[in-house]
């Protein structure tokens, strides 16, 4: 379940070691610079895939800890996987790796879908407190200290590692990526003073995450697709609200949505904005009108599914 990690080691966790001399003689692809302004001197290199940057006080390493461990992006890895990986990552750079700040985590899962992995997230819609966007065939939910993505895994990889053998077994099936990002103020999300590496593969905290995982996809607004029943147009108002839907749809709820939010600086009262949202919300979200899609109710159940792998 893990990929990217940023962790950082500060000098007083790291012994009698003396960074700039010591720890370069573990990397690859090492050069130094000095910063002209401050005079501060630092030095870039590579432990296996991961980025490392060394000041005299301390290191910072960024990169993928799957592809670190198991030498590709595609898979991730469990509690136990990830605990194996540090002990790895501690005896090639000679640093106790369980003592360093995890800056930022990239919990994720592939979740092998019936169809293309593009067509789910078209029914993927608004999430509270997040800024919904699509770029380079990735939706993307975002706020200041979390990130949801979804993406094809297999098209990803293609793309990023030309040349990287993929093996029959992920060819063979199609890939929907879902993965929940934790970028900044990682204690505050977790309710902790601190995140260490150890913590990690502490068993607690695992199934906190896989418990996030499928709660932050669940907060998601599912969209759904219109139907038309005549036996349920009972008033004029149920004829009226159907080809309100209707136009919605035809809009797509994703863009009325976004116009509803181009409008709001018109609202005498933001009372009427926020209403306005809802009702529509919940004008698409009515059964009499519409029905849930079939490739949500699979996605959902694969999401929720996690749980059961994992726990």
């Amino acid at each position: 379940m893990y990929d990217t990690i940023h962790l950082c080691l500060p000098l007083e966790r790291a012994g009698n070691t003396d960074f700039l001399c010591e720890i370069p003689l573990y990397l690859s692809d090492y050069e130094p610079f000095e910063n002209k302004k401050t005079g501060e001197k630092w030095i870039n290199g590579h432990l296996g895939n991961f980025k490392i940057n060394i000041n005299e006080n301390r290191i910072l390493f960024k990169g993928s800890i799957a592809k670190y461990y198991l030498g590709n992006n595609i898979e991730t890895l469990t509690r136990i996987q990830t605990q194996s990986a540090i002990e790895k990552m501690s005896d090639e750079i000679h640093l106790p790796m369980n003592d360093a700040k995890v800056t930022r985590i990239d919990f994720a899962s592939n979740l092998i879908v019936d169809h293309p992995p593009q067509i789910y997230c078209n029914y993927l819609g608004e999430c509270r407190h997040f800024v919904r966007s699509f770029h380079e065939k990735t939706l993307y939910y975002e706020n200041h200290q979390r990130i949801k993505t979804f993406y094809d895994k297999i098209k990803e990889v293609k793309k990023k590692n030309k040349g990287e053998s993929i093996s029959k077994e992920w060819l063979e099936n199609k890939i929907l990526r879902y993965e929940l990002r934790f970028i900044k103020r990682l204690p505050s999300q977790f309710n902790r003073l601190e995140i260490n590496v150890s913590s990690l593969y502490e068993e607690k905290f695992y199934v906190n995450l896989v418990d996030r995982l499928v709660e932050e996809y669940e907060k998601i607004n599912k969209l759904r697709q219109v139907k038309f029943d005549s036996k349920k147009m009972k008033t004029p108002n149920d004829f009226i609200k159907q080809l309100a839907v209707e136009r919605l749809f035809d809009i797509g709820q994703v863009r009325a949505m976004q116009r509803v939010d181009e409008m709001k600086k018109k609202f005498a009262n933001s009372q009427n904005y926020y209403r306005l949202k809802r009702d529509i919300t919940n004008l698409c979200k009515n059964p009499k009108y519409t029905d849930e899609p079939e490739l949500i109710e699979e996605l959902t159940n694969k999401v929720r599914a996690i749980k059961e792998m994992n726990l």
